[in-house]
């Protein structure tokens, strides 16, 4: 047995440790741009270098909450943004090939506890919200499953595939 912990443990724990290398990349990423704001020289009409990192940073902004995430010190370019903030899309990989035609519901937490229990429950089941649901078209993308917004309300949410 290779693992002491459960399977659901080491799933947790595992996506910890994902969240702390995106959280480290990220505050590089926010701390590359700082130090490049200085190195604004263009001869031509090619993009300068910070301009890519603005334009980077606008679309790694646009993905973030307005919790932020430990990142409230970075300041984010004002969005305008064409989609909606939560997407997804769905591959068949069985069958290697974009999943056409698959409802999607998105939902987001508003129990009564922080945060729902691990292993659901019938009063886990009543503290999900509805937020949206579409279905994926031809390249298995999904429809809006939210309006489209600058900042998504901070909280926990819940995508589910009826496959």
């Amino acid at each position: 047995k290779r693992f002491i912990n459960r399977p659901i443990v080491e799933l947790e724990i595992a996506a910890g440790e994902q969240q702390k290398i995106t959280e480290l990349r990220l505050a590089k990423l926010f701390a590359e741009k700082g130090r490049n704001a200085s190195k604004i020289v263009t001869a031509s009409n090619e993009v300068a270098p910070v301009q890519l990192t603005d334009r980077r940073l606008s679309q790694i902004g646009g993905h973030l909450s307005s919790s932020g995430g430990g990142l409230e010190h970075a300041p984010l370019h004002s969005l305008s943004r064409t989609r909606p903030p939560i997407t997804t899309h769905v591959l068949d990989v069985s069958h290697g090939k974009p999943g056409a035609g698959i409802e999607v519901l998105l939902e987001s937490w508003k129990g009564p506890s922080a945060a729902p229990g691990t292993f659901p429950s019938l009063r886990d089941a009543i503290g999900w919200t509805w937020v949206g649901s579409s279905t994926t078209d031809d390249d298995g993308r999904c429809g809006s499953l939210m309006p489209v917004m600058d900042h998504v309300p901070a909280g926990l949410y819940r995508i589910n595939f009826n496959t």
